[in-house]
């Protein structure tokens, strides 16, 4: 297990719905990803699908994880995709975006990946 990742997950999670109440939709974007992100990612490196110290092709790696292993993976690329625009599009990410279902099917999604490398 990695208890790093696992926290940052975590803080990222809290910290993405703060900036999401506070309308700052493409900083919440950036966290609610990562957030997902970190939590795949220590889970790949519990099951060695994944070294901690990757860095290469991590992203593409965690979105094959979850479309392999999760029906809702779509919701995986939904949040990389407003993360990659929040980042390094000129359009924003609406707040619309972050409604109950993705939010809440977002948080069921980190919470699998979260149980499964702590678990």
């Amino acid at each position: 297990m990695c208890p790093v990742l696992i926290e940052k997950s975590d803080e990222n999670w809290k910290l993405a719905d703060q900036l999401r109440n506070d309308g700052n939709c493409d900083a919440a974007a950036n966290r609610l990803y990562y957030s997902l992100f970190q939590a795949v990612k220590a889970y790949a490196i519990k099951v060695g699908k994944m070294n901690e110290g990757d860095m290469v092709s991590v992203h593409s790696a965690a979105k094959r994880i979850v479309r392999d292993d999760n029906e809702d993976y779509h919701l995986f690329g939904d949040a990389m995709e407003m993360r990659e625009r929040s980042d390094y599009q000129s359009d924003h990410v609406a707040a619309s975006e972050f409604h109950c279902d993705f939010m809440r099917r977002a948080e069921l999604l980190r919470s699998h990946y979260r149980k499964l490398a702590v678990g």
